[in-house]
């Protein structure tokens, strides 16, 4: 066997392996010495072997193989980023997108989900401003901050904000949109992420009304009620009107608990809350403080007979009998009222002398309202 065939049978036997050979040959002629190296050899040296210099030559295979390893483990490990981020962008339950010179190149099935569309080419057809509302929250147009937020998200490597994205269908839905500047071919280009946030402020919202409303009424809280109250003594001041403070006590409605059930009195009590919302104008409020309390504001007020009118309208309102579950209930309520006199007062003063009319008025047989006398103090 000569030297060329066992230098064959190494590569043929090398399994994707790379070895280094040098071929030993006592024959100087240039076609015998190209034979091998095409062969697949990778040096030569002519008999006589001189020591030093096959140690020398050896000394540069290793060397060789060397960087040839770590060039292969670049390229391997490359190779695996480049699956795994493909993996991740196609897999990703957020919704992942590729931009580059104003139109979408790329996306995964979750953006295709959450647009409603049926395939990533119908998504990159109809490009970026196909699913943007016209305009944002803010009131400015959808084309015109889009430039300017992909502008700075080129400027400053990444640029992270709430967008109102469009479905196929037309529903406008929020999203948190991250956008980061990566290379893409020979030019810049942006890898977008979109979160949808709609059942994130869905539940911002229903947080918000458990703060300030009552859970069984739907009413104003007294949390509320003190913003309002704030707001209506701003009013007040620059009207130059009255603002009536009024607190509302259901009268004889214990017992429509104790014999029926508290599920029977929780939906007198909506109906209730119905009734006086019903009696109030445009810019008053009503609020549940607990039980069967309720408090009100007035605002807006040039005289006094103007709050008279709408306690009257309310108490013969909820005086009227109840239906609740073919059952009849008959309940009234007793109500005081303070008007804030020339200066306005704090509300904690102003509901308690609205709670001290209350008490006269149930004290004069229930079902009726009774003013705070300010000049009696």
């Amino acid at each position: 066997m000569t030297g060329i065939e066992v230098c064959e049978q190494i590569r043929g036997k090398s399994k994707g392996q790379s070895p280094y050979i040098i071929i030993l040959t006592g024959r100087d002629h240039i076609d015998d010495i190209v034979e091998g190296l095409s062969t697949g050899a990778n040096d030569y040296m002519l008999k006589p072997i001189d020591k030093d210099e096959l140690h020398l030559r050896l000394g540069v295979g290793v060397q060789k193989l060397q960087e040839r390893k770590e060039v292969n483990d670049d390229l391997s490990a490359a190779d695996s980023n480049v699956t795994d981020y493909k993996r991740l962008f196609e897999e990703s339950a957020d919704a992942f997108l590729l931009y580059k010179n104003g139109k979408y190149i790329d996306c995964n099935q979750a953006a295709v989900t959450m647009l409603g569309c049926e395939s990533k080419a119908e998504v990159l057809k109809a490009g970026p401003s196909a699913f943007s509302a016209h305009k944002q929250g803010d009131g400015e147009l959808s084309c015109e901050k889009s430039e300017r937020i992909t502008s700075l998200a080129f400027e400053q490597g990444s640029h992270r904000f709430e967008w109102n994205h469009k479905r196929k269908c037309g529903e406008v839905f929020p999203v948190e949109v991250l956008l980061t500047a990566v290379p893409i071919d020979d030019g810049d280009g942006l890898h977008i992420t979109w979160k949808d946030l709609t059942h994130h402020k869905g539940k911002e919202k229903e947080l918000k009304r458990l703060a300030h409303y009552d859970v069984l009424t739907k009413l104003p809280n007294r949390a509320l009620f003190v913003d309002r109250f704030k707001q209506a003594v701003a009013h007040s001041k620059r009207t130059k009107t009255l603002l009536a403070v009024c607190f509302l006590d259901l009268d004889d409605f214990k017992p429509v608990n104790d014999n029926h059930g508290h599920h029977i009195g929780d939906k007198v009590l909506i109906e209730v809350s119905g009734r006086i919302k019903l009696c109030l104008r445009e810019g008053d409020t009503v609020s549940r403080q607990g039980g069967d309390e309720f408090t009100l504001l007035l605002g807006g007020l040039e005289h006094s007979v103007q709050a008279e009118q709408i306690l009257e309208r309310m108490l013969d309102s909820l005086s009227q009998p109840y239906i609740v579950d073919s059952t009849s209930h008959n309940i009234t309520a007793s109500c005081g009222a303070s008007i804030s006199p020339g200066h306005l007062m704090p509300l904690d003063e102003l509901l308690n002398q609205a709670d001290t009319a209350m008490y006269y008025a149930k004290q004069s047989g229930k079902n009726k309202f009774k003013f705070y006398d300010h000049e009696a103090e």
